[in-house]
Formats: structure tokens, sequence, C-alpha cells
């Protein structure tokens, strides 16, 4: 009985072409090489497009964060304040000139507006106790 031994299995070897009147040959570019950009990735026009709309958000919420007018004042002024009832019909308009008949509603409203954590006008109801200014 034979035994059969396996062949080797055959080498690959690169074909070498020989080098023609001590020319080098030359690089040829693919048809759809990107050139690589800063951080060594290659994006696609959307690519790019979408990492830039990406960055105007971002600026956008930054200077909204830092550039709101009025989050930055440290110079808050303390108002002496008492607490008043809301009564059924009342309006922010009606109780900043009952407590100030002299000065300008609009500053009343706001100043009680800031003071209670209200968004507008609409948010008060019949029964609620607000803090209003003191008028001196």
């Amino acid at each position: 009985m034979t035994t059969l031994t396996p062949l080797p299995p055959p080498r690959l070897t690169a074909r070498v072409e020989p080098v023609r009147s001590g020319r080098r040959p030359r690089a040829v570019p693919c048809e759809r090489s990107y050139a690589a950009d800063l951080h060594g990735s290659r994006l696609t026009p959307r690519g790019r497009l979408v990492v830039a709309l990406l960055w105007v958000v971002l600026a956008a919420a930054a200077a909204f964060a830092f550039l709101r007018p009025g989050a930055m004042s440290t110079d808050v002024e303390q108002v002496e304040t008492t607490t008043v009832v809301v009564e059924a019909g009342d309006t922010l308009w009606a109780l900043a000139r009952s407590i100030d008949s002299e000065a300008d509603p609009r500053a009343v409203v706001d100043t009680i507006v800031e003071l209670n954590g209200l968004r507008s006008g609409a948010d008060i109801r019949a029964g609620d106790v607000l803090v209003v200014p003191v008028t001196p």
C-alpha cells in the first residue's frame, strides 16, 4: 500500500514588471478618491453639511445660554414685599394699579411676575396668594 504525501500549497508571488530605460512607474490616482481632511476622515458633501449644521446649532445654543438679556445681571434690587389674595375678576394690571396708582403699571406687573415666577398674567386664579411689592 502506498501513502500519498500532500503537496505543499503553491507559493503566491508578486509579478514584477521589468523597469524599462531606468524610469520608475508613476502613481495614478483613483477615480473616486477624496482628499483627507484635518482629522484624516473623509466626508461626503452631505456629511460636511451635517457637521457644519451641528456646529451652527452648537454655536447658537452657546450664544443663547450666555448672551440672554438679564441672565448675568448682578444688580438685583431688594424689594420689600407683602402678600395679596387674588379674588375673582382680579388681573395683574388691576393689582398693579391698586398697589401703586402713581407708578407705571407695566413695571409693577413685571415685578409681580418676577417675584411669583409666573409666565404671564393668565397664570393667576382666584384664591392664589401673590407676593407683591410694597410702595413707599
